[in-house]
């Protein structure tokens, strides 16, 4: 069951660090780059939680994780896997003579490791099995059993996610801030209707009653005179790809960022056997400012039906399980 495990460490830390050039057109050389701006970020985030022994990559792409890992813990031995034979080229070249290092080429949803080992990551990776195969979630599930009850996984080793995450279910309002916003929201609806159908409304509030109405003119949405009605989980998988290059928005569309709750994750560690001791969600600051606070406002009714402010969901979990 092969999918490219080419995991959004290229076209997600596009939009994360290379900024409002992104609205531009890419080079390869910017595309490139981009997956190693990310990852000393990434590194940070999960070197906490690292077990030093043997440590697998799972999913690797061009191996900026596992870079900043080695600086990390050079007593570790490391083993970056990837599906595609690019990425594994990429992967030889890059730690050829590296003692401590061992290439897999491997897809993640077929392969279990036959040695013992004491971390396994995900980093941008179980999306990119998801929206690969299918959208089946069972392709998960079997990617995170490989590790989680593997024979050779030890005893008090650790397995970290470090990934898109979706929103507890809640109905939101959006207002987009400009015209760009609009059009990229239109563009969303359309080019994400091959993953699911997107259930929304335009509208506007008289008092507490949501007034339903037609697209808006252009003038309209520059006056600020629109709401869009729609759920939560929706609203995070557009934020999440609005903004990317125009060349970039079919592979995003056609992918679903994040699968499951924070919750629902933890219920599939659990469920084999892993005591989860880190569970976090967060949205990155750079999306924030460089992004949707130009684009898009976000409201929610209160207990009493008043529209009020929300926040913006989280683009981003870091998840732990034990052995």
């Amino acid at each position: 069951m092969g999918v490219s495990c080419l995991a959004m460490e290229t076209l997600n830390s596009m939009s994360i660090q290379v900024g409002l050039g992104e609205r531009q057109t890419f080079g390869q050389k910017i595309y490139v780059d981009s997956m190693e701006k990310s990852g000393p970020a990434k590194v940070d985030e999960i070197s906490p939680f690292v077990k030093p022994g043997r440590i697998l990559d799972i999913c690797a792409g061009a191996g900026a994780v596992t870079a900043g890992l080695t600086a990390r813990f050079p007593a570790s031995e490391f083993v970056p896997i990837d599906f595609s034979g690019n990425m594994v080229e990429r992967l030889k070249k890059r730690f050829s003579g590296t003692k401590n290092i061992d290439v897999v080429q491997a897809d993640a949803v077929d392969f279990a490791y036959d040695k013992s080992f004491d971390t396994a990551i995900f980093v941008s990776a179980l999306h990119e099995v998801y929206s690969g195969n299918g959208f089946d979630f069972s392709t998960v599930v079997q990617a995170l059993h490989n590790v989680a009850n593997n024979k050779n996984f030890k005893k008090g080793g650790r397995l970290i996610i470090r990934d898109g995450v979706m929103p507890e279910p809640e109905t939101l309002f959006v207002e987009p801030l400009n015209y760009f916003a609009y059009n990229r929201f239109l563009k969303f609806i359309n080019g994400f209707s091959a993953v699911k159908n997107v259930d929304f409304t335009f509208g506007k509030f008289n008092g507490n009653n949501f007034a339903v109405r037609n697209a808006p003119s252009f003038g309209e949405v520059e006056r600020n005179n629109l709401l869009i009605k729609i759920g939560s989980q929706d609203t995070n998988e557009m934020l999440s790809k609005y903004h990317y290059a125009e060349e970039n928005l079919p592979v995003e569309l056609s992918e679903k960022f994040g699968i499951w709750t924070l919750n629902e994750y933890q219920k599939v560690l659990r469920m084999f056997g892993l005591k989860v001791v880190h569970a976090v969600s967060y949205l990155l600051p750079y999306l924030r400012d460089t992004h949707y606070s130009r684009d898009f406002k976000v409201y929610r009714l209160d207990n009493s039906g008043k529209l009020v402010p929300a926040p913006y969901p989280d683009s981003t979990m870091l998840l732990v399980g034990e052995k």
